[in-house]
């Protein structure tokens, strides 16, 4: 479906019909406080990502109508996004309620965020969720450090050098 949008104009309801089914919410609906993913879900968050990823193949998606829409997708995705760009051993700091929380390609994620992040909506779609999903992050291991099985102060440090990762992108 995302191979045939370059040739039609079917951006606007293709876009929030991938966010509606990737990220659970209503189009319209504040994405950064979607439900928790499903494993189905994830799986087409993730088909998404390795789409738009593909520099001759959807790279360009983004720019083309529907960025705003894979922003939101990006939100509702961040404990997911923040994980997988952490790495491995970071599942106490990332706290996320999905079903198939490394259900998401490294690799595929970085390229999507930059593509998405061409775009002016869509780049203020992500900075949106990061903004919340970090403070709301910051705000959980402050008020409970048995979150997290070691000195919070890692735990924030973490959280921050993924931060700027994933602004770096």
């Amino acid at each position: 479906m995302l191979g045939t949008t370059r040739y039609t104009d079917r951006e606007a309801f293709l876009g929030p019909a991938l966010e509606a089914a990737a990220t659970g919410a209503a189009a319209g609906e504040n994405t950064h406080a979607a439900p928790p993913h499903s494993e189905q879900q994830v799986k087409t968050m993730a088909n998404i990502t390795a789409a738009v990823a593909q520099p001759e193949g959807g790279a360009d998606l983004a720019t083309f109508g529907m960025g705003e829409s894979f922003g939101h997708m990006a939100a509702a995705y961040m404990p997911e996004i923040s994980l997988e760009m952490a790495g491995k051993g970071a599942e106490s700091i990332f706290i996320t309620d999905s079903a198939a929380p490394d259900g998401l390609n490294k690799g595929d994620v970085t390229r999507f965020l930059y593509e998405v992040a061409r775009d002016d909506n869509g780049r203020a779609a992500i900075i949106y969720g990061e903004s919340i999903y970090t403070s709301s992050l910051l705000e959980a291991h402050i008020a409970d450090p048995s979150l997290y099985d070691g000195d919070t102060s890692d735990a924030v440090r973490t959280v921050a050098e993924t931060l700027e990762l994933l602004r770096e992108l």
